[in-house]
């Protein structure tokens, strides 16, 4: 999907390095993120120079180098620190329809209505030989979808990063975490976000991290309880349209998602 190399940059003033980073046309939006998101706190590196697909090469970004301090894991404290400063760059795109007309939409209404097309690549798959699934599971899964659409609150869309979790953090000189790899960013609900990285706490922390971070983005109406559920079975469908169009189209070795993708039909199909 796509490949980094550190380059060193010779300048008159002084040396320096920075990350150029090639990918495929499906995630060809990131650019745009970068310049969206490379202002606000939560964003690691800082956009340089970027340029589209050609017959010549693929799209590329060059990227600001981000040295990071080791880690171990992310505590509750730091993952609260990071969510605080996503949810601040959440609220600032918040129904700015304006700023965000280059990138994809993968909220719920849009898996339900591309449900169809995501049942065509897991059968495929399962025909294939790569996927375990029974039809059955996979059609539970296709109506969990449309019944949650439906039910669905109209909640404004942002900017989001996609895959908030450790393994996208990195620890500046600061102390503070930032985020790194916008390629999968997309328009959802900030809980999506939210929920990926809460998961991994226990419940008293994930209500507590949910529940700073509804203050900070402004989304009422939601328990911290109902906002991870929420975010964390539309975060899962994302990933199951993501990586089960990546598998089928090749773009991706189907072992490094295989059981990814089934857990995660297996969790919607019975209803979360």
């Amino acid at each position: 999907l796509s490949h980094l190399e550190r380059l060193c940059l010779h300048r008159s003033d002084a040396d320096t390095t920075a990350v150029l980073k090639t990918t495929c046309p499906a995630l060809a939006h990131e650019r745009r993120a970068y310049t969206l998101v490379q202002d606000h706190p939560i964003c690691a590196a800082e956009l340089i120079a970027a340029g589209d697909c050609s017959q010549l090469h693929d799209t590329w970004l060059l990227l600001s180098d981000v040295p990071g301090l080791p880690f171990e894991d992310v505590t509750a404290v730091e993952a609260a620190q990071a969510l605080a400063d996503l949810g601040h760059m959440h609220r600032a795109f918040l129904g700015r329809s304006d700023l965000l007309t280059h990138l994809p939409r993968r909220d719920l209404p849009w898996l339900a209505e591309h449900a169809d097309e995501t049942v065509a690549d897991l059968l495929q798959l399962v025909s294939s030989g790569d996927l375990e699934l029974d039809e059955a599971s996979i059609q539970a899964y296709r109506q969990r979808l449309l019944t949650s659409a439906a039910r669905r609150r109209d909640d404004p869309l942002t900017l989001m990063h996609g895959d908030f979790d450790p393994g996208n953090l990195v620890r500046l000189a600061s102390g503070r975490f930032a985020a790194l790899d916008w390629g999968l960013s997309h328009l959802n609900t900030p809980l999506v976000d939210l929920a990926h990285m809460a998961e991994r706490f226990s419940p008293a922390q994930q209500h507590d991290l949910a529940e700073r971070f509804l203050c900070i983005t402004g989304l009422s109406g939601y328990s911290p309880e109902e906002a991870l559920t929420t975010g964390l079975v539309w975060h899962r469908a994302f990933f199951v349209r993501w990586h089960t169009r990546a598998a089928a189209k090749g773009w991706i070795a189907i072992e490094t998602v295989k059981h990814s993708i089934e857990d995660r039909v297996e969790y919607i199909a019975r209803g979360g």
